[in-house]
């Protein structure tokens, strides 16, 4: 994702600045009142997050280019 942003023109302070918050994304799962152990999340967008649908624009903007060619 972050090679596509960077393809895309995307930059490259900002870009620094994703990937450092993206790298700190830990998660665990709830089911019928009880919590999973934490594990990281090494793909995707964040879910709520009001840039994700942005940045996954990007990404599929570049990926259906490449798609096309």
């Amino acid at each position: 994702m972050f090679e596509t942003l960077l393809i895309a023109g995307f930059p490259v302070c900002l870009l620094s600045l994703l990937t450092n918050w993206y790298s700190k994304v830990i998660v665990a799962v709830r089911w019928k009142g009880f919590l999973s152990f934490q594990f990281c999340v090494t793909s995707g967008v964040r879910q709520g997050s009001s840039l994700s649908p942005s940045i996954l624009n990007v990404f599929m903007n570049v990926f259906i280019v490449k798609v096309r060619q």
